[in-house]
């Protein structure tokens, strides 16, 4: 840890994620297809069965920031009719009585409004023993606005919310963190960079400071825990392979969000 220095986290915190140029690909109509279906309806949280093991169900797809954060990554290999449609689909969650009104949106969907995402029927409510839903902390779901706008363009309505935003940004991890800290750390980035974007300076160098020590313990635990050291200078600005759609079913959503991680930047379109 110690040849990690800080102007190299530094540089890592505030320095977007080199995208290259997005190539032709076969995938491109698939794609748009799996965002047409996404974008066409409204999706309830697809219901994860119980069985032998887990005893419990759950239901995954909750969060409607990883909606925001998945038309995000899709959105720069889209054709531009598709683009308009993926813009004005997010502007009604936005909107009055959307999923995403206000600044950070609603905690959750309503799991009993929309479509059914499984191929399976549901099974009735009182049948079933539900596991504990995670729910990420606001500071956790900074990092799809932060997408939305650097992919798009589009910074207005961070510029508007940034003053609420910022009053709600908590460094340090909550109790019972479930993903060790990564959906936080990213949401902790893409505040820095927020604010650089804003010319907030005070707050840019606050957010610097506290996200470099978060950085530092997050890697600390990395490193004690699978011995593995840096094998690239952290300073660099790195290729977004962790950030490459992936397409199953429509309606689907990431789990985690995490620009530099990719276990945790699993986004999906199912």
């Amino acid at each position: 840890m110690a040849a990690i220095t800080d102007d190299q986290l530094d540089a890592l915190i505030l320095s977007p994620a080199v995208r290259a140029a997005v190539p032709a690909s076969s995938h491109q109509a698939a794609l748009a297809k799996a965002v047409e279906e996404l974008i066409g309806q409204t999706w309830r949280p697809l219901l994860f069965p119980a069985g032998k093991a887990p005893a419990e169900a759950y239901r995954l797809f909750t969060d409607p920031t990883e909606t925001l954060y998945t038309l995000a990554l899709a959105y720069p290999r889209l054709p531009p009719e598709l683009q308009a449609k993926v813009k004005a689909h997010v502007a009604k969650l936005g909107g009055p009585g959307g999923a995403l009104e206000g600044p950070l949106g609603r905690k959750t969907y309503d799991a009993t409004a929309g479509a059914v995402r499984s191929a399976y029927d549901e099974a009735p409510a009182s049948l079933l023993k539900m596991g504990s839903e995670i729910v990420r902390a606001d500071t956790a779901r900074l990092y799809p606005l932060y997408l939305w706008a650097a992919n798009t363009g589009d910074w207005e309505r961070l510029g508007r919310d940034w003053p609420a935003l910022k009053a709600v940004i908590k460094p340090e991890a909550p109790k019972n963190e479930a993903d060790l800290g990564n959906a936080r750390l990213s949401g902790l980035i893409a505040a820095c960079r927020i604010a650089r974007q804003l010319n907030d300076d005070a707050t840019a160098k606050s957010l610097l400071l506290a996200t470099r020590e978060q950085l530092r313990g997050r890697l600390r635990l990395e490193f004690a825990h699978t011995g593995r050291q840096p094998d690239h200078d952290p300073g660099q600005p790195q290729p977004d392979g962790a950030m490459a759609s992936s397409v199953t079913r429509p309606g689907g959503h990431p789990s985690h969000v995490h620009e530099a991680d990719p276990p945790a930047a699993d986004e999906r379109l199912r």
